[in-house]
């Protein structure tokens, strides 16, 4: 391995290796094969429906953004993932409901991608590279990220972007460039960007111990560069903080999720849990450490430190989470990017140092136990994927939900219709409610949910049902919708959010809107066809959602691919290729927040285009300019 001058600039790290100018062939086929991993579940289940609680508030995050901007906090607070979704969707001509997971699908192999660029300092070539690349966008985070978790994802993302930064750069350019990945983190999830800085102090503390306790040979030199990490970090949350809490005008509070008091922390924990197969998991994390520890180059031993002191925090907040702790513990699984790129890593133990530069080529023992291997990171993810997890809501159900929201917009007057929602634990009421307005869209503010029975909304009186807690934030819910209900605003319930007061009410002659939809105090009109939805499926076919997210990641990479030749002009093709999603995003993002704040969101049309695709051709177009620009200049450098 040597360092040299790269193009003229001394401060790019260029590593003399083995590489093929087709690299780049195995990177697309992990890539397209994750998402087809995701995609063809819903073809294979047969659903119609997203699944993961979160995904219905993005649906709506996304209509609005496209809509309205940054009208709401929490779009303010975070505002990179519905601006990227919402701008994409826009060229697509997609649905807010299939770009929310299709967004998140080409994410998801951004994530991989970007941990392949840290793989390739593991040694990591070709179709070896393809694979850890394959793995980790199907491994059991991942997996979970995509339930759901979209802003979370993108974050991880970003952040493993802004670390892949150092294994391929020095001097200032890699400051510069880490900033920008990081600002990125910091517009999708601040709260995120706050923890990775976290994790970067506990690294340098550790040093500071380590160096304390007698000082080994090159301590000071990762100290240093973890040092520079620290750095860039803060120089990022300083640009971030400017934009979320100065331009956008949000505050502390808008981004961080507020849990009732009812919330069951220690059984979420153990759920969370359950979904990643802890032992299967653990077992291949061990093989994955081992691995990346024994392929490692020496001057990678910065960022590994970092990954490993991340790994530790991850594991001791578990750990409290299950001792009791009555905090979001779980939140750990979600941000456990060393989790995701060691199980990457897993299969490669086994193989002997010479095999894991380019592809397995070998005994055949070997072979067999690296499958063995994969097969601990693959089989869990593919029983979470096409067992475990699934949708909380069906298309029967978001049909009736539908049809209040018609029945609601002919109701004369200014109150709300009050949806009375009957489910034995009531903080899955919060759930419903991002249903509401995901069905509903700008409707939602027509329709009020009442938790509980729905003879108690008509007697104006909250459902308790004697568990302190549970009954605590009833009466809290009840608070927000008891003025409605003592004003007489309408009272409708369907037969699949409240079946026994359906029954009863139907039974009672109550007058029907629709065959599931009954009203127990209000106006009635007979329903016009287009009022009843019998069902609604808002998602398309499973291949259309497998080529609306292979096109959103080739998007995101046209939109940085020239950027990535201007961070890392040293690189190799297949590392600047790796990384031009993520400068596509932030880019994505950028544009997107610059145009709201002129006046002009993703739905708005200049001519016979949106806004939003317009966003997405000056990003292309730019990255475009700049790798012109850099063909133009580099004959007449090399040429001085």
């Amino acid at each position: 391995r040597r360092v040299i001058q790269a193009s003229g600039r001394p401060d790019v790290l260029e590593v003399e290796a083995r590489s093929d100018p087709n690299d780049w062939i195995p990177l697309v086929v992990a890539s397209v094969l994750g998402i087809a991993f995701f995609a063809a579940a819903f073809g294979v289940r047969h659903f119609r429906v997203p699944w993961g609680d979160d995904t219905f508030f993005y649906v709506d995050a996304i209509r609005e953004a496209g809509a309205s901007g940054l009208s709401d906090v929490h779009l303010g607070a975070r505002p990179a993932f519905p601006l990227v979704a919402a701008s994409l969707q826009a060229v697509m001509a997609s649905s807010p409901w299939s770009s929310a997971l299709t967004t998140s699908l080409a994410m998801g192999s951004g994530l991989a991608l970007a941990g392949g660029v840290l793989a390739s300092r593991w040694r990591l070539r070709g179709w070896a590279l393809g694979g850890f690349v394959a793995l980790t966008n199907v491994c059991v985070v991942v997996t979970r990220l995509l339930a759901g978790k979209s802003e979370n994802l993108m974050t991880l993302w970003l952040l493993a972007a802004g670390v892949a930064v150092f294994a391929w750069t020095t001097g200032r350019r890699r400051v510069a460039v880490a900033v920008v990945m990081l600002f990125g983190a910091g517009l999708a999830e601040w709260p995120f960007l706050a923890a990775f800085m976290a994790v970067v102090a506990a690294t340098l503390a550790y040093g500071a111990l380590v160096r304390r306790m007698g000082s080994r040979a090159g301590e000071l030199a990762i100290s240093r560069e973890v040092m520079v990490i620290a750095l860039a970090a803060l120089i990022a949350a300083a640009a971030a903080a400017v934009v979320v809490f100065g331009i956008n005008g949000t505050a502390l509070r808008d981004a961080i999720q507020r849990l009732p008091p009812a919330f069951r922390y220690g059984p979420r924990l153990r759920n969370e849990l359950d979904l990643i197969w802890p032992v299967p998991t653990a077992i291949a994390l061990l093989l994955g450490c081992l691995a990346a520890r024994t392929a490692a180059e020496a001057e990678t031993n910065s960022y590994r430190r970092l990954l490993a002191v991340w790994l530790t925090l991850m594991a001791l907040v578990l750990v409290a989470g299950l001792a009791g702790l009555r905090l979001p513990t779980y939140r750990a699984i979600t941000f456990a990017l060393p989790l995701a790129l060691a199980l990457g890593a897993a299969p490669f133990f086994p193989a002997p140092r010479s095999l894991r530069f380019q592809r397995p080529r070998g005994p055949v023992w070997g072979a067999a136990l690296m499958t063995v291997v994969a097969g601990l990171v693959i089989v869990p993810s593919t029983l979470t994927w096409y067992r475990s997890l699934g949708p909380q809501t069906d298309p029967s159900e978001l049909g009736q939900i539908a049809t209040v929201g018609r029945y609601a917009e002919g109701v004369p007057g200014q109150l709300p219709t009050v949806l009375a929602v009957n489910v034995p634990d009531v903080v899955r009421i919060a759930f419903y409610e991002r249903v509401v307005r995901a069905v509903l869209g700008d409707g939602a503010d027509r329709v009020v949910v009442f938790a509980g029975r729905s003879g108690d909304a008509l007697a104006v009186k909250p459902t308790l049902r004697g568990d302190v807690d549970d009954d605590r934030l009833s009466l809290e819910l009840f608070e927000a919708v008891r003025p409605a209900l003592r004003a007489g605003a309408p009272v409708v319930t369907t037969r699949a959010l409240d079946a026994p007061g359906f029954l009863r009410a139907t039974r009672s002659g109550s007058p029907t809107f629709g065959p599931d939809v009954v009203i127990l105090r209000g106006s009635h009109q007979p329903p016009r066809a287009n009022d009843v939805l019998r069902a609604f499926a808002p998602l398309p076919p499973w291949w259309t959602l497998l080529l609306h997210a292979v096109a959103a990641l080739a998007l995101l990479g046209a939109s940085g691919a020239g950027w990535t030749g201007l961070a890392l002009p040293g690189a190799p093709g297949a590392v600047r290729l790796a990384l031009a999603p993520a400068f596509g995003a932030v880019s994505l993002a950028s544009l997107a927040l610059i145009a709201i704040h002129v006046g002009l969101v993703p739905a708005n049309r200049i001519g016979p285009l949106p806004v939003g695709t317009l966003v997405v051709v000056m990003a292309i177009a730019s990255s475009a300019g700049v790798a012109a620009l850099q063909r133009w200049l580099r004959p007449r450098s090399g040429g001085s």
